[in-house]
């Protein structure tokens, strides 16, 4: 059956992604198979399969590319300081008044407890290294630093990857709007720039500065850019086309779900996700080819009519989708944690609770901060 969609600025399946996107790295952490790593058969798959659920991230960064450059795209005809800081504002109300909270949390917890010390690093710093670490973690920038990443929320290291896309994504959508090279230029460019410094940088133990071309890929956005940047060319692909969306029969949903898995299935070949994420070839599945095959999904998302797209556009799916940065940021470290410590070790129980107080913290928290905080005018 074919019919036409136009696409709005707000689309309920991509909001489900966020859920599931944040439920892979949930299992890459609590891997519920890990009794049958050392053997073989259809468990131990599951498990190795599991062990690469890291890849929720890289749905995370191509999903960012493409909502802002949805978003963004056609509002980008100059940038001058009161656009930018309006810009800037709205995304900080988003993402950093609950993240502030949580790391303060963190890191008053950890001090009073070296127990919830998560990485075991906290509490081996010195006085000025703790207030360092957390003002490193505060202001974003613990991720371009190997030997702090992890330190506080640790997986907080990815906002330092999303921040500084943020900074870059007006500068790109405004020069692609004139050349429809520049956003290739974008990529090679920032890419340039992270060997750059490396080569500047490796050499100097700066506590893991730009200390490797692998960390930099891993870790920072100048090696994590290819996702955005499919992220984005989905995204203008989408706002020429969106009053022409045909609605298909899933031939890209389903496809690049299957694309998807095998991909993940042949990242765990390469051995377990520590030795696949050092792994070059790994580096390359994991940060351009998988981030072509989930744009696809993506569109399939956004063009088709599915049972997956149903799913994902549910109530439920919305409201964990909405709940889900908050997940993100308690579902390893102290909170996990105490939840373990005093309520269960379970991790499927722990899994349902999470996502009861994520919830619970998105709309008492979150969402009221948000409201409170975003600038009057949006552009």
């Amino acid at each position: 059956m074919k019919e036409q969609r136009v696409l709005s600025s707000y689309m309920p399946a991509l909001t489900g992604v966020r859920a599931i996107a944040a439920y892979m790295v949930y299992f890459h952490h609590f891997n519920p198979f890990t009794s049958y790593e050392n053997k073989t058969g259809f468990l131990n798959l599951l498990y190795r399969l599991c062990d690469q659920m890291h890849v929720g991230v890289t749905l995370f960064f191509v999903l960012s590319g493409f909502l802002i450059c949805f978003r963004y795209f056609n509002k980008v005809d100059q940038i001058n300081p009161g656009w930018f800081l309006i810009y800037m504002k709205n995304r900080f109300a988003r993402i950093y008044p609950v993240y502030f909270i949580l790391t303060a949390l963190t890191f008053g917890l950890m001090s009073l407890d070296n127990r919830l010390d998560f990485m075991g690093q906290y509490n081996g710093f010195s006085d000025i290294q703790k207030f360092v670490v957390f003002v490193l973690n505060i202001t974003f920038v613990k991720g371009f630093f190997n030997g702090f990443k992890f330190t506080g929320i640790a997986q907080g290291w990815s906002l330092t990857v999303e921040e500084c896309f943020y900074v870059f994504a007006p500068f790109v959508l405004l020069l692609s709007k004139k050349n429809k090279y520049a956003i290739i230029y974008s990529w090679v460019a920032v890419l340039a720039l992270g060997f750059l410094l490396v080569l500047l940088f490796s050499k100097h133990n700066i506590f893991g500065f730009f200390e490797s071309v692998k960390f930099m890929l891993n870790f920072t956005f100048f090696g994590r850019v290819t996702e955005f940047i499919f992220g984005i060319g989905l995204g203008i692909i989408a706002l020429r086309i969106q009053k022409k969306t045909v609605l298909k029969e899933g031939i890209f949903t389903y496809f690049s779900l299957l694309g998807i898995g095998f991909v993940i299935y042949v990242m765990s070949c390469l051995g377990e996700s520590e030795v696949s994420k050092n792994n070059f070839f790994g580096i390359f599945l994991n940060n351009v080819v998988l981030a072509a095959i989930v744009c696809l999904f993506f569109y399939g998302i956004i063009s088709e009519k599915t049972v997956v797209e149903k799913i994902l556009s549910s109530k439920i799916f919305d409201i964990l989708g909405k709940s889900s940065y908050i997940f993100y940021l308690i579902h390893m470290g102290v909170f996990s944690i105490l939840l373990k410590t005093y309520v269960t070790d379970n991790y499927l129980i722990c899994f349902v609770l999470l996502n009861i107080a994520s919830v619970i913290l998105y709309t008492y928290l979150e969402k009221p901060l948000h409201k409170l905080l975003r600038p009057k005018r949006q552009v």
